[in-house]
């Protein structure tokens, strides 16, 4: 008798356990599905839009991890973006045109110097930001930014004049192929002068994750 009642109560408890472990996991199955509905509706929710500041027209940028930078025609670059440039330099000289690094990655130091300068000439920094970046908001930080110039033209260097070069006109049919594309063209909605030296290098995800506000909120 004592034997059987034994048996009847572990029956009852290893019962009562099923059922308890069986709405634990009721529980857990209908917690998972909210969640994932929530997630969802997160997911599909409109992405928040907020115009980043800007000075003068240009974007903040930060200064490149140094260890990430590489030499290309004696300037220093973002590694893969100084790959790509070599790479489309040499895609060039094949068909007779010499592209010239006239300037890459530069310092905010170097680039508060460069402004400086613009200022004492044009009298304001209004005016200077319309040719040079203000310190801290030039793409050059980066390391991703080129002014190229036609090695067989120099005089067209960092003028608008380079747009007449076959330099110019190879660069607009092909640098895309190697990931490069103008930052200021003409009428830009950032409002900065027409540079058609100044190309940037966007096909990595580091490039478009610090050139996304320019694409999402300027680009032409």
């Amino acid at each position: 008798m004592p034997l059987r009642r034994s048996k009847q109560s572990l029956s009852f408890i290893v019962t009562v356990t099923l059922v308890i472990l069986l709405a634990f996991c009721i529980k857990t199955v209908s917690m998972t599905e909210q969640l994932s509905l929530q997630t969802k509706k997160i997911s599909s929710a409109p992405e928040t839009t907020v115009l980043p500041q800007t000075k003068y027209g240009h974007l903040p940028y930060s200064e490149a991890d140094p260890t990430q930078l590489t030499n290309v025609q004696g300037k220093r670059a973002e590694i893969q973006a100084a790959s790509n440039f070599s790479a489309m330099a040499q895609a060039a000289h094949q068909k007779g045109i010499e592209l010239s690094v006239i300037s890459a990655f530069r310092t905010i130091s170097d680039q508060q110097y460069l402004f400086d300068k613009k200022i004492s000439r044009s009298g304001s920094a209004k005016a200077a930001a319309q040719l040079v970046a203000p310190p801290g908001y030039s793409e050059h930080h980066t390391g991703f930014a080129f002014d190229i110039g036609d090695r067989q033209n120099a005089e067209t260097d960092l003028r608008e004049a380079f747009e007449q070069t076959n330099a110019f006109r190879w660069l607009s049919t092909n640098a895309k192929k190697f990931g490069f594309e103008l930052s200021f063209p003409r009428h830009n909605r950032q409002g900065v002068s027409y540079e058609p030296w100044h190309w940037r290098y966007v096909n990595s995800s580091l490039a478009q994750k610090v050139f996304l506000a320019a694409e999402r909120f300027f680009s032409n």
